[in-house]
């Protein structure tokens, strides 16, 4: 006999922690959190601020897909277990935005002048360009982003330049990831699973997903390059294949897509959690 949700898998009063589901809030499809279980498919959610009556897991990949057309539903992601092995990965960072402000210009040197152009020192790759905008008695208050540059190493902040009329300038920089390089292909791979980044320090990590041919990894696709990135990552490796929740139970769920899982709580995002699958 299967048993229904123990409750400390969803949010306490107000706090944006527990299962996270996917539902219509009124405006848009949005990721909130499980406030409660009214029977064994259904919930009721929220996002903080709409709370929802209660909606029906969607029985369908489609309807799961679809909740702005289908708004008396709500899914729960499952992040299936990693099926392949042997696929390497290169990310390639590129500058996301020009560096602003005495946070992102730690020192503006002397000597410099307006239009004066800057190569990004460090890194391994194609150097990224800063051209000058804006000076104060040779000293840089402002610049703009002429190249955001290609490498598959970050230089450490706060970074230095060569070029110009003046010395001494040096910047805190943030990035965003250009691409990602399929280094070598593994097997036994499925199209659509995540990429995760190791050891990454960003604003907001990205996102990205591999196509695989006949098990070989053969491209990724980046569907979000970051924010803020800071730290490149130590180390890129697959998660598993996300699939939605049609049935669920304490300790096992049936997806929309077919399949019987185990799972557990992980992946935290904003405060909830995805729950991740095993024993697929």
């Amino acid at each position: 006999m299967v048993k229904p949700i123990n409750k400390h898998n969803f949010a306490m009063k107000n706090a944006a922690k527990g299962m996270a589901i996917n539902f219509y809030n009124g405006t848009s499809v949005a990721t909130g959190y499980v406030v409660k279980q009214t029977g064994t498919n259904k919930f009721i959610c929220t996002d903080g601020v709409n709370t929802s009556k209660p909606l029906k897991l969607a029985p369908l990949t489609t309807w799961a897909t679809d909740l702005t057309n289908h708004q008396g539903h709500c899914t729960i992601q499952v992040e299936t277990i990693s099926a392949g092995t042997g696929a390497t990965f290169a990310p390639h960072y590129a500058i996301d935005t020009a560096p602003t402000g005495s946070g992102g210009i730690p020192s503006g040197g002397t000597g410099y002048a307006t239009n004066n152009v800057l190569t990004v020192t460090g890194g391994t790759g194609t150097a990224a360009t800063l051209t000058v905008s804006a000076v104060t008695g040779g000293v840089i208050t402002a610049v703009t982003l002429t190249t955001a540059g290609d490498l598959t190493s970050l230089p450490a902040n706060p970074v230095s330049v060569t070029g110009g009329a003046g010395t001494g300038a040096k910047f805190n920089l943030t990035y965003k990831v250009l691409s990602v390089t399929v280094t070598a292909a593994g097997t036994g791979y499925a199209t659509a699973q995540p990429l995760v980044f190791n050891g990454m320090k960003a604003t907001t990590h990205p996102t990205a997903t591999v196509t695989a041919g006949a098990g070989p990894v053969t491209a990724v696709s980046v569907a979000t390059p970051g924010v803020g990135i800071t730290v490149a990552a130590t180390s890129v490796s697959i998660g598993g294949v996300i699939e939605h929740v049609a049935r669920i139970w304490d300790s096992k769920c049936k997806t929309t897509e077919g399949h019987t899982v185990k799972w557990n709580l992980n992946n935290s995002v904003n405060g909830s959690a995805v729950i991740q699958g095993y024993n697929y």
